[in-house]
């Protein structure tokens, strides 16, 4: 499997080199507790922003930015019940699955880049365990009779405070259309 539930994929990119899942390699010393388990709660507090920001790059880079389409298995691990989605307040799961699918027919061929610098990564709510991470990246993306190029934003929330984390709001825009 391409991806787990958001703690797998804290935990490999952490613990042990995962090339298997298209993560890079990982830091020599694990930053989570012992007692963590893969599928379980992650103290997040226990991570230090430097090997979070890392984490969180390769997540973005390696999972959400791939031009692999998921399966609806690997986006039902990655998402909450309930998100908030492209303007959506609360869409359900099954509707983002169907919604992604049809972005990998619509656009079978895929290929994006993070643009340089300009990842922001914020502890937020009151518990410190929502993570919010915002980039900019660019798209190409085409089908056999369209091409659509150009520079979007990406915002997506993470929640650790329900076991393995998940996605619990994207939202995006696009900058410009065209050749970046």
């Amino acid at each position: 499997m391409r991806c787990g539930t958001i703690v797998a994929l804290f935990l490999a990119a952490m613990l042990a080199p995962i090339s298997a899942m298209g993560v890079l390699a990982a830091p020599s010393e694990p930053v989570l507790n012992e007692r963590a388990e893969p599928g379980g709660p992650v103290d997040i507090d226990a991570i230090d922003d430097a090997t979070l920001a890392g984490v969180m790059a390769n997540y973005v880079v390696n999972i959400y930015l791939s031009p692999q389409a998921m399966t609806p298995e690997e986006i039902e691990q990655l998402y909450a019940p309930r998100v908030a989605y492209f303007g959506e307040a609360s869409k359900s799961r099954e509707a983002i699955i169907r919604d992604k699918r049809a972005y990998y027919t619509r656009w079978p061929l895929r290929s994006y880049a993070i643009v340089p610098d300009t990842m922001e990564i914020t502890r937020a709510g009151l518990d410190g365990k929502r993570i919010e991470v915002t980039f900019q990246f660019t798209f190409d993306v085409r089908s056999r009779r369209r091409i659509s190029q150009g520079r979007a934003t990406a915002r997506l929330a993470f929640d650790f405070a329900t076991p393995g984390g998940q996605i619990v709001a994207e939202e995006g825009d696009v900058i410009s259309r065209g050749r970046n």
